[in-house]
């Protein structure tokens, strides 16, 4: 049963159904939207069971009836029964990358330009604030369906192999495309664009000709998909090893299906059953297995089992139902770009709907616009146009763009010339903004964040656990931890790549930062912090949990002393001498003068001279002067005498502490 409809017949909304489903310990997955029948019902069952014991016999039959609910308090929106993305984000006035960020926190991945229904528009607007309710209109205002389509079309799967070094990723490409080129076109192995197509069993395959981490942290970037399927390439002769797991990290945290390509299988020290046990533990369980994850045996070398995995990548494809819109103004997703010394700038593009031509005008993300002046495919061979999942390499741009940019065609030149221009004048090239234990902190204060996911690297694999242990049970009610990835060794381009998309540190325990993630730091604002301390680590952690800005100012005393002298008596101004007996006094700190054990003035230290130099601190055991500006109390002169005794004091921050779960 679906929980909108759960949500309906009790009388509440989707977000309380969710809350007490939680309390009654009946599991609903995060991003799941539905329940078994079985379940539903014991559900509903104990919920109204729960209804009649609150309220008095004489009102059971009242509280079948509707009553107000937090849902109906919410702004209405009214939807047709299905819209785009970019539709549904107009009707509710929001950013529409708020709007696909809501939607894949709830397992939906949807581009601008594809359509949603009613149902999934219900659930994702209730947690954005809004009530959506059903329209009998027929068509949406035709200003806004640029991007809303009626005729689809089966689209090729576009796929990224993924995985650790030497384990055969790049063997197993070559084979694909010396045998399997569409067409048959020569010249098609040597002059590839970042992105080429397949074919098996007259059906096309494209595959993204580039590193498979910097394809999902596109599509997190932008909401979208990029990559349909990720092939994991793992050795059987090494097993599972520490850039696999980071693999089926990226990929599980872009929402993508994995196939799994157990390679070298024809080596000797090849163990195949060990392969899939690591794998299992790793929580990828071969469908032979009783698990999901489909998984083949090959050999890239020599080509065995090769064409059943491609069956098997198109056979994983199916089920997804992959369809793009043709009738729509073309749209896609760079891939590679770079600068010709004949033709300029030049980018290959992946489209994702409608048809893209020569000398159609675009707009490429915010910075970038032209006409398509020439356009070739992954052979090199001139084409006129380009249909869904077809990589094109195309010409006419005003600069290079950068990879994940989403091409927009326009109307006109003129028209992308303006957009892009309007873009620069309200400055919607955004500075990038740097991602660290301070801004989290603030986020977390602010309410905006309620999860810090966290990137570890560590030296050993002992100080890993360690760090890793210790996160772990920081169970708090304000916010929770989440480790993404970690492991041993210095941290690197992946890490970065992986850390850019969204609200992830990057930290590490006595490991160096490498060349190639500082040039990545700077270009995604990701931060790296690096401790030589545990305790540090862990405690600047805990600091950033705790929402450092929210910290409170306490008085703390420092230290005592008492006054040998008084050098200059001004109305509300005086120097001192000034012996300490304990602790010790700052520059700037507060003073309390007490006569006979009573405060009677209160005032700060503006400076402090010991013999006849200027200093910042004088601690026990030492004679000072001190000058000291009083707080105002009246117009009478302040008396000061020797042998009043002084009290020194100084603000600190107190960190909000956070309440453990139990």
């Amino acid at each position: 049963m679906k929980i909108s409809d759960i949500a309906k017949k009790l009388s509440i909304s989707i977000k309380e159904v969710r809350d007490k489903a939680k309390e009654l310990d009946f599991a609903i997955a995060q991003k799941s939207q539905t329940l078994s029948d079985k379940k539903a019902k014991e559900f509903i069952e104990k919920i109204q069971h729960s209804r009649k014991q609150e309220l008095p016999k004489e009102e059971e039959k009242k509280s079948e009836e509707p009553v107000e609910t937090e849902e109906e308090k919410l702004k209405e929106v009214f939807i047709p029964d299905v819209l785009s993305v970019k539709q549904f984000s107009e009707r509710l006035d929001l950013p529409v990358t708020r709007v696909i960020t809501e939607l894949m926190k709830s397992g939906v991945i949807a581009s601008i330009n594809e359509n949603i229904d009613f149902e999934t528009a219900e659930i994702v607007g209730e947690y954005l604030g809004f009530k959506v309710k059903k329209t009998k209109e027929e068509n949406v205002d035709q200003k806004k369906s640029n991007y809303s389509g009626s005729k689809k079309t089966i689209r090729p799967p576009v796929i990224t192999i993924i995985g650790h070094v030497d384990h055969g990723k790049t063997t197993l490409l070559d084979y694909i495309r010396k045998t399997n080129v569409a067409g048959g076109e020569s010249g098609g192995i040597t002059q590839h664009i970042g992105s080429y197509q397949i074919e098996r069993n007259k059906r096309k395959i494209t595959f993204i000709d580039t590193p498979g981490h910097a394809a999902f942290s596109a599509m997190r970037e932008h909401g979208v998909r990029i990559t349909d399927v990720a092939v994991l390439v793992v050795a059987a002769d090494d097993g599972v090893m520490p850039q696999t797991k980071e693999s089926i990290n990226f990929a599980r945290e872009a929402g993508v299906p994995i196939v799994v390509a157990i390679n070298k299988i024809d080596k000797t020290q090849a163990n195949i059953e060990k392969t899939k046990k690591e794998l299992g533990d790793m929580g990828l369980i071969p469908e032979d297995w009783g698990g999901k994850t489909v998984m083949g045996c090959i050999s890239a070398k020599t080509g065995q089992g090769v064409d059943e995995l491609l069956d098997l990548i198109l056979l994983v494809a199916d089920m997804k139902k992959l369809e793009s819109y043709i009738d729509v103004p073309a749209n896609g997703f760079i891939i590679e770009s770079h600068l010709s010394g004949s033709r300029g700038a030049v980018a290959t593009v992946l489209v994702r709907d409608g048809v893209l031509k020569v000398g159609d005008s675009f707009i490429i993300g915010k910075t970038t616009f032209g006409r398509i002046r020439s356009m070739t495919d992954y052979g090199g061979k001139r084409i006129k146009e380009a249909g869904p999942s077809v990589p094109a390499r195309i010409s006419g741009l005003s600069a290079t763009p950068d990879f994940g940019d989403l091409l927009e065609v326009q109307s006109s030149l003129k028209e992308a010339k303006d957009k892009i221009a309007k873009c620069v004048r309200e400055g919607s090239v955004k500075s990038i903004a740097k991602k660290n234990l301070a801004t989290i902190s603030s986020s977390i204060r602010s309410g905006e964040l309620r999860e810090l996911c966290l990137i570890i690297k560590a030296d050993v694999a002992g100080s890993l656990k360690a760090i890793e242990d210790t996160i772990n049970n920081m169970s708090f009610e304000e916010v929770k931890v989440k480790i993404i990835s970690s492991g041993v060794g210095d941290i690197t381009e992946s890490d970065v790549k992986m850390a850019s998309a969204a609200d992830v540190l990057v930290i590490g325990f006595r490991v160096d930062i490498t060349l190639g993630a500082k040039r990545l730091m700077e270009t995604t604002g990701v931060s790296i912090e690096v401790f030589d301390v545990i305790y540090e680590l862990i405690d600047k952690v805990t600091l950033a949990l705790s929402g450092l800005l929210e910290a409170k100012e306490e008085i703390v005393e420092t230290g005592d002393g008492k006054i040998l002298k008084v050098f200059k008596d001004g109305k509300n101004d005086k120097i001192l001498g000034v012996k300490m007996e304990s602790g010790k006094c700052e520059k700037n700190s507060l003073v309390k003068i007490f006569r006979n054990k009573e405060l009677f003035v209160e005032g700060r230290i503006i400076s402090l001279r010991k013999v006849d130099k200027d200093v910042e601190e004088v601690s026990k055991g030492s004679e000072c002067g001190m000058k000291v500006v009083f707080n105002k109390a009246s117009d009478e002169k302040i008396r000061i005498l020797e042998g009043d005794t002084v009290l020194i004091c100084k603000k600190e921050m107190k960190i909000k502490k956070l309440t453990k779960q139990e």
